[in-house]
């Protein structure tokens, strides 16, 4: 894993998400939420719209954070509007959750 983590030290916001995603996942590394958020923060601020919509899954998911819908919705927002295509998805469907929710 030097190859990304060496960049993401540069400051490279895609290696920086790629990284997050990594701790997220623990796949070679193991598991550690805190370090893949704030990883994927440090992204974000940077405009990476896959860091905005990880970061909203890490939010609606509530994983390293507590669950915050309103937030996930926002940051899906963003990386939509950045062109994230699975952040539209994310939005279309966290919207659909919470019109059901609303009608119970």
């Amino acid at each position: 894993m030097p190859i990304p983590k060496r960049s993401a030290d540069k400051g490279n916001a895609s290696a920086m998400t790629s990284l997050g995603v990594l701790y997220e996942s623990g796949w070679d590394v193991g598991v550690d939420y805190d370090k893949a958020k704030l990883l994927y923060e440090q992204a974000a601020r940077a405009g990476d719209a896959q860091a905005l919509n990880s970061l909203g899954e890490m939010y609606e998911n509530a994983r390293g954070t507590w669950r915050d819908y309103q937030k996930a919705k926002s940051l899906y927002e963003q990386a939509a509007a950045a062109g994230n295509e699975r952040a539209v998805s994310n939005l279309e469907r966290l919207k659909a959750l919470q019109k059901l929710n609303a009608a119970k």
